[in-house]
């Protein structure tokens, strides 16, 4: 599918009226329940995302921004309400169908890195590429990973990696099947600040130059406005959702040690 052009700072334009969204949300609601109590995680959300945004999405804890992120990226299916991603109805897709759609659109970021602890990086990056049955796996590995500056470090196991350099295996691995939408759970909750604003960079440039529509899930304002868009959520509601007027932007560190400009955010 084509993406709309990303807009460097600010508010995103207004979309195309041919184009439809990424991400499209109507009145979803996810209740859970426990013995006889029924926890309502979401309450009537709607919302779209556009190609090509970068969107966080902040909220304290019990807020449902979790419960949400898992639902977008079909780990989890809404108890009532809409969802199309990529203008496929997934909310009541089987969980073979929603694996297919995962594979295909969704690459995940998350907090722990969830790497194998005895693979190095560049078979880490291989394994969507074996569940999706893509020849010429090593190439496309080795070249995420050169991607996030970690060229000199493909044959490395995680204990043998940095935070930072664990993180970037993982956003390695997200794109590796070129997705149209990377989601990024608490990302950067295990890392120091200088980490923090190199993986941020990377996020910002993959959406910069590629059109990857990128949505983090974030408890903190900084990284946040990292994004162009912040929606915040409690008590399982949308109750704020505004554009960032002039995101930070990011330097991540070239494989040498020099910084290099992330660009416009």
């Amino acid at each position: 599918m084509e993406r709309l052009p990303v807009e460097a700072q600010g508010a995103r334009s207004a979309p195309d009226a041919s184009a439809r969204p990424s991400i499209r949300i109507r009145q979803v609601s996810k209740v859970y329940t426990m013995g006889e109590i029924a926890v309502h995680a979401l309450r009537d959300v709607s919302l779209d995302i556009w190609p090509g945004e970068f969107v966080a999405i902040m909220g304290p804890s019990g807020s449902g921004k979790s419960t949400l992120m898992n639902i977008l990226g079909c780990l989890d299916q809404p108890t009532s309400g809409s969802y199309q991603l990529e203008g496929v109805e997934v909310s009541t897709l089987s969980d073979d169908e929603l694996a297919a759609v995962r594979n295909r659109y969704v690459g995940f970021v998350f907090q722990s890195f969830n790497l194998l602890p005895r693979l190095p990086a560049v078979e880490q990056v291989e394994l969507p590429l074996i569940y999706a049955g893509v020849p010429k796996r090593r190439e496309l590995a080795l070249a995420r990973l050169a991607d996030v500056g970690l060229a000199d470090r493909v044959h490395h196991r995680p204990t043998e990696l940095s935070g930072g350099q664990q993180q970037r295996v993982a956003i390695a691995r997200a794109l590796v099947t070129n997705p149209s939408l990377i989601l990024a759970d608490e990302p950067t909750g295990n890392l120091d600040s200088r980490s923090s604003a190199e993986i941020m960079a990377l996020f910002q440039r993959f959406n910069r130059e590629r059109g990857v529509t990128v949505v983090l899930v974030t408890h903190e304002e900084d990284i946040a406005r990292h994004a162009r868009r912040v929606v915040r959520m409690r008590d399982g509601s949308i109750v704020g959702d505004e554009p960032v007027a002039d995101p930070i932007r990011a330097v991540e560190s070239a494989s040498d040690g020099d910084a290099v400009d992330g660009g416009e955010p």
